[in-house]
């Protein structure tokens, strides 16, 4: 049996007047499709531009990120437990915390710290690796890059203000050096006088020497109100 499409040559056929009906509705169709599509994109553009602003002003809440630096597998016992006192301490400002996110070290404890503080504290974590695998369990947003210790030039570049914090190694000191390159403000929280020296010969007034949790707090609130 022939298709009803087939039978727009057979006008005399029995079902000539259905397809008739079929071929003006499948018209209709596509001319209120066009229509509406044409509507759509007219609205579109004479669209209020404040309309934008005020979703962005109502549910948009562009929040500070501080990064925090340090030692994995090799941070000393102090520099774990400052960690943690200063995630905590991120975490009551309200700020937004990025780590190297994985389950060791400084990373887990700024991070335990944040989560003690604040069930609600938002904890960024960027894996150097390709899977979650060493992802700390404090660690909302985890972000899988791949890309090993390329990985801190991410770390660095998305944080406003960045803090290297206890004695840390080679990683660190790369993350600071990223830091400085990029023009970001650095707070050196340990209390090695040629660290600091070496740094500040390199990063001059980017770079902030702390020797406590509270004071490395007031020089990123300093530095956020610079940076508005």
């Amino acid at each position: 049996m022939p298709s009803i499409w087939a039978l727009n040559d057979f006008h005399d056929h029995p079902k000539a007047d259905t397809v008739k009906a079929v071929r003006l509705l499948l018209a209709d169709w596509r001319r209120t499709s066009l229509n509406c599509e044409q509507a759509i994109a007219i609205n579109y553009k004479k669209r209020p531009r404040g309309c934008v602003s005020e979703v962005r002003d109502k549910y948009v809440k562009r929040r500070a990120v501080v990064g925090v630096m340090g030692s994995g597998d090799k941070a000393q016992p102090q520099d774990t437990v400052t960690a943690f006192a200063l995630g905590q301490a991120i975490a009551k400002e309200g700020w937004v915390l990025l780590s190297g996110g994985r389950k060791s070290g400084v990373m887990e404890a700024v991070n335990e710290g944040a989560k003690n503080a604040d069930g609600n504290a938002l904890t960024i974590g960027i894996l150097p690796g390709k899977d979650k695998k060493q992802l700390s369990d404090c660690v909302d947003v985890g972000i899988v890059t791949g890309m090993d210790n390329a990985r801190n030039n991410i770390n660095i570049l998305s944080s406003d203000v960045v803090i290297a914090c206890g004695y840390g190694g080679s990683g660190t000191a790369s993350e600071i050096a990223l830091a400085l390159k990029s023009g970001k403000p650095v707070i050196l929280l340990n209390e090695r006088r040629e660290c600091i020296d070496f740094f500040r010969a390199i990063g001059g007034k980017l770079v902030h020497a702390s020797n406590s949790v509270d004071d490395t707090i007031s020089h990123v609130k300093k530095l956020l109100e610079k940076r508005q």
